[in-house]
């Protein structure tokens, strides 16, 4: 029993020291993805629903993925910004299309106006692609 505690003790030193040793997907930074699309299901639908919409951007293959995202709701206006993070892995040729959800539950009637951030023009200004929905 006496060999067995320490050839565990041994066992779980090693685990340890490897996984302090892989730093394989550290990340490194994050920063604002565009928005390639989005899928709303319903432009109309019922107060105190919830409608799931999908919001599509594109990642480098190995080294990005999806970090977070803004929901900024002020008034009937919902502005959306994703983010991607970058991590320490080489990026591989190739891009993923990948989705992330919001879940739209609104409390009160109205028009909805959503702003996805699709990146900035030539001048530097941001560019949005604009959605509404209807909930009665």
């Amino acid at each position: 029993m006496k060999n067995f505690t320490k050839f565990g003790i041994a066992i779980l030193g090693i685990i340890f020291l490897q996984s302090c040793a892989n730093d394989a997907y550290e990340l490194k930074s994050y920063e604002k993805r565009k928005i390639d699309s989005v899928k709303i299901d319903n432009d109309t639908m019922a107060v105190f629903n919830m409608q799931p919409i999908k919001v599509f951007s594109t990642y480098n293959k190995e080294c990005e993925g999806f970090y977070g995202m803004d929901y900024i709701p002020k008034d009937s206006i919902r502005t959306v910004v994703n983010y991607a993070y970058k991590n320490n892995q080489t990026c591989q040729s190739g891009t993923y299309h990948a989705f992330n959800i919001i879940r739209f539950e609104p409390q009160k009637t109205g028009t909805y106006y959503f702003k996805f951030w699709q990146g900035k023009d030539a001048s530097g200004n941001n560019v949005w692609l604009e959605k509404q929905i209807v909930v009665e």
